[in-house]
């Protein structure tokens, strides 16, 4: 089994042991924050397993959270792993098991890392079991949003950087031949796929997994034509991860890949015991009897293969063989031609990510009791499911770029733990499912928008939106492409149909016209208003009086406007402008300047004389004491 490898942050590591080593006023936080991939939880096993760090600190706990937490398992997890848990914790609350972790650690000189902290709220659900008078002790979190380091202590934030050429030329050169160097024939095709990966140690290492298993064919002819299939499968910017992963995959023996898949079954970061996971892919007879070989044997060595391949990444953590998933990844970069009936049998299956050519979802689909999630991105426009989404009890998220057609709406169903519905088709947006998905969030409607607002019956479909009181997010994207005759909507319903507690709401191709936004700026609680691709049309926009008291994010993309006129009482608190391809917009109204919590204004290919317009702005907001970031894309414009 290939060690883990961690190259190009020997000085973080060594500012970061230094935080931690340094005695502090009270219980120190630190951060490690950047995007996935980037080695975030590699540096921070480094650091934990250094031997300072083992010196300095008797009592050390590694706590794995992301973004699927619970609090009390956390806590209890803890209260294990110190020997201090008795049965009676079971029972009791969040906050008085937090209360008694806090007791035992005030004692102790502790420290505690917290991987994958994905909100602010987490930590503020997870800090109060932790003795902030304990000036020992150390806290090191890690997680891919500054808001949260920030949040957590502003004076103790590490964003970790890319790494430079040199670095990733050795990661490369180790993930593939270890401690040798490159055969020189390899060397600049080498060069190139270390380019391609832009320093991003993730990918390098999936490549290294994908280069590795090339070098046992033996030839250096033949070698030297694989590795270039793979430099050509990397040269643009926008494949980066999730296509590696896709090369991986589709690189698996079949006998591999259900067992990949099923580790979907798991939350992510979950600790599974080896001894499980082989007994579970036995159960679920993926496991094949070779001679003179047990199944069990067979099983270890299916996991050693993944992890050897990259796809798993999982750490020894105790002498009874229990190992913990750093992540495992989803399929969602895996294009599948047909439905792959074999999920279906998967039954503890609770997230699926699928890449696909298929206009259909099958009914077997619902065999997956345990559901939760359902991602399908599809070059079809239209996306049919026949199963009863109503009745897979679990399901949370269906989410897919197409229209979505529901065939089946039975009356014995119940989608109250439905938040995510997206792309919903017009025709589908009945009131019986609105009445039971009742706990929708956010919802998205894609298709003919006019079918959506014909109330030539006395009533409209868009009626049906006012069942939805806890919908928070609503995009309606019009399908100008497949119904050109019909793109342009005459009208939005009035104010009080939208759903009461909108926050968020985005429009696409839908034309109207700039006399229409009143009715947008009447939603009481909107904040981020987006009117992407030619959303709303025509030269001149007057702002009227009274509207968006709440708006704090305009997009705008796509649009013929020429003239927009507008104060500062139009958008009282306006924080954050986008103007993308607007290029017939002369100027930003100068009122905006006077606006007290604008922040940010960002140009993208707009008209010059808009961009001169934007650095008035700019100029009038920094003689008033303030700060604004503007952003100007071309910089000549």
């Amino acid at each position: 089994m290939r060690e883990e490898y961690m190259v190009g942050f020997e000085d973080e590591m060594e500012t970061l042991i230094g935080y931690l080593t340094k005695e502090n006023e009270e219980l120190d936080v630190i951060s490690i924050y950047g995007m996935g991939g980037i080695g975030k939880t590699t540096l921070a096993r480094a650091i934990f397993r250094h031997p300072r760090i083992e010196y300095n600190f008797p009592v050390r706990l590694w706590i794995y959270v992301s973004s699927g937490y619970r609090v009390k398992d956390i806590f209890l997890s803890m209260l294990r792993d110190l020997r201090w848990i008795t049965v009676d914790m079971y029972d009791k609350t969040d906050l008085e098991i937090a209360q008694t972790l806090c007791a035992r650690l005030e004692k102790e000189k502790f420290l505690i890392v917290l991987d994958d902290v994905w909100t602010t709220k987490a930590w503020d659900n997870l800090k109060v079991a932790f003795p902030k008078t304990n000036k020992m002790s150390k806290i090191l979190i890690t997680s891919r949003s500054s808001d949260v380091a920030t949040y957590a202590n502003p004076n103790r934030c590490h964003k970790l950087r890319l790494l430079h050429i040199n670095d990733s030329w050795i990661l490369l050169q180790f993930s593939v031949f270890g401690y040798q160097c490159f055969p020189q024939e390899l060397e600049d095709i080498a060069e190139y796929i270390v380019r391609q990966c832009k320093g991003l140690p993730f990918m390098i290492k999936l490549v290294g997994a994908v280069l590795r298993k090339t070098t046992s064919v033996g030839e250096m002819k033949v070698i030297k034509s694989l590795w270039t299939k793979v430099a050509e499968k990397i040269k643009t910017f926008h494949y980066k991860a999730m296509d590696t992963i896709s090369l991986s995959y589709h690189a698996l023996p079949w006998n591999l890949k259900p067992c990949f898949l099923y580790l979907g079954t798991f939350p992510e970061d979950f600790e599974i015991p080896v001894e499980r996971l082989i007994l579970l892919w036995i159960a679920e007879g993926f496991i094949q009897q070779k001679t003179r070989i047990s199944l069990e044997e067979t099983a270890k060595e299916c996991l050693e293969d993944l992890i050897d391949r990259n796809l798993v990444m999982i750490d020894k953590v105790s002498a009874n063989d229990a190992f913990k998933l750093l992540r495992v990844l989803d399929v969602r970069a895996i294009i599948f031609t047909r439905f792959p009936f074999y999920l279906t049998q998967l039954v503890h299956l609770r997230y699926i990510a699928l890449s696909s050519d298929f206009k259909v979802l099958p009914e077997a689909i619902s065999k997956l009791w345990n559901i939760q999630t359902i991602i399908v991105f599809t070059s079809s426009r239209i996306l049919e499911i026949k199963a009863d989404i109503l009745k897979m009890i679990y399901l949370r998220h269906l989410e897919t770029n197409a229209s979505i057609i529901l065939r089946k709406q039975g009356e014995s169903g119940n989608g109250g733990n439905i938040q995510v519905l997206a792309n919903l088709s017009p025709e589908s947006c009945t009131g019986y499912l609105f009445e039971k998905a009742n706990n929708l969030k956010k919802l998205g409607i894609r298709g003919r928008l006019t079918i959506l607002l014909d109330d030539k019956s006395g009533s409209s479909p868009f009626d049906n939106l006012g069942k939805l009181h806890q919908l928070e997010n609503l995009k309606l994207l019009n399908d100008v492409h497949i119904y050109p005759d019909e793109a342009k909507l005459p009208c939005l319903p009035p104010p009080h149909k939208f759903p009461p507690k909108l926050i968020s709401l985005t429009l696409s191709y839908t034309l109207l016209k700039w006399e229409q936004m009143y009715v947008l700026g009447m939603l009481e609680h909107l904040r981020v208003l987006k009117l992407k691709n030619t959303a709303f049309v025509g030269e001149r926009w007057e702002a009227v009086d009274g509207g968006f008291r709440q708006l704090e994010v305009l997009h705008i993309q796509y649009t013929n406007l020429v003239v927009w006129e507008a104060s500062s009482h139009h958008f009282p608190k306006l924080q954050h402008l986008k103007l993308w391809n607007c290029e017939k917009l002369e100027a930003l109204p100068f009122g905006l300047a006077e606006i007290s919590g604008l922040q940010v204004i960002d140009l993208y290919r707009t008209t010059k004389s808009a961009a001169a317009s934007a650095r008035k702005i700019q100029n009038e907001i920094e003689s008033l004491g303030r700060r604004l970031k503007l952003s100007i894309f071309p910089i000549d414009e």
